[in-house]
């Protein structure tokens, strides 16, 4: 299987990894994905392994797969990574200048993603659960400050997704306020930004949206669509005051019976 760069393109494809688990119980199922997924991966128990990727290339291939999916996009390009692993049976959106995806599904701009990738297995004759979504919690035991808190993640893959930090940390301070305990996430390279968040809230520092009909959840749009690989900060996203986020946080139970929030 081949995946998307980020952690929200991994958790969109679960529900069609899950699908392909049970449609292959007996095969060795492989993930072609960022080392950084690794741990996770592992987590969801579906993958006997990860295989690191390059653009043009997968790297540990030493046998012919039975079945190569492409998670990844409509193609041509990662279409052709795979197919250079000459896999007896080959899953992926129909592209035009590629002529073994003839006859695949269609791809449909705009569709959500959960439902895009578990439409592609299903049409595929495999069926998949788009609801299918849920992560058990790690085996070790849960930092008792992370019950009720309100999780904060501020970094993006690219510039238009990038909220401003100010509203970030304005979001911090108000959940403090009410009593919650405040995290500032990041990866290593948005430690920075992580940090700044976390100062300009006076919290000490440490170390693609969720699915619709989960009542945990609040999604707030400016009814605006833009490039989300863009540079510069969407106008969207601008859009969006920190009052609307902490308005809409206010409406969430209260850290005695929530579960962890999570704003991204």
């Amino acid at each position: 299987m081949l995946s998307p760069l980020g952690l929200g393109d991994f958790l969109t494809a679960l529900p069609a990894d899950r699908a392909l688990a049970r449609a292959y119980p007996r095969h060795r199922r492989l993930l072609a994905a960022p080392a950084a997924l690794a741990p996770l991966a592992q987590h969801t128990g579906l993958f006997h392994d990860l295989l690191a990727t390059s653009e043009t290339a997968l790297e540990g291939v030493d046998t012919t797969p039975d079945v190569a999916v492409n998670l990844e996009g409509a193609g041509p390009g990662s279409h052709r990574v795979l197919l250079a692993t000459r896999p007896r049976r080959f899953i992926a959106f129909a592209h035009p200048s590629v002529r073994e995806s003839d006859g695949q599904p269609m791809w449909k701009d705009g569709e959500y993603e959960v439902a895009r990738w578990s439409r592609l297995l299903t049409e595929s004759g495999i069926p998949a659960d788009p609801e299918d979504l849920s992560l058990p919690p790690p085996a070790r035991p849960v930092p008792v400050r992370a019950w009720g808190a309100t999780l904060l993640h501020p970094g993006a893959g690219s510039g238009a997704r990038r909220w401003p930090p100010e509203r970030w940390a304005r979001i911090a301070r108000a959940e403090e306020s009410r009593g919650r305990c405040v995290f500032v996430t990041g990866s290593a390279a948005e430690f920075g930004l992580a940090r700044f968040v976390a100062r300009r809230a006076g919290l000490p520092p440490s170390a693609s949206g969720p699915p619709p009909g989960r009542q945990r959840h609040r999604v707030l749009w400016a009814g605006l669509t833009g490039d989300p690989d863009a540079d510069a900060l969407d106008r969207g996203l601008l859009t969006i005051a920190a009052e609307q986020v902490i308005t809409a946080l206010r409406k969430l139970p209260d850290r005695r019976t929530a579960a962890t929030q999570v704003v991204a």
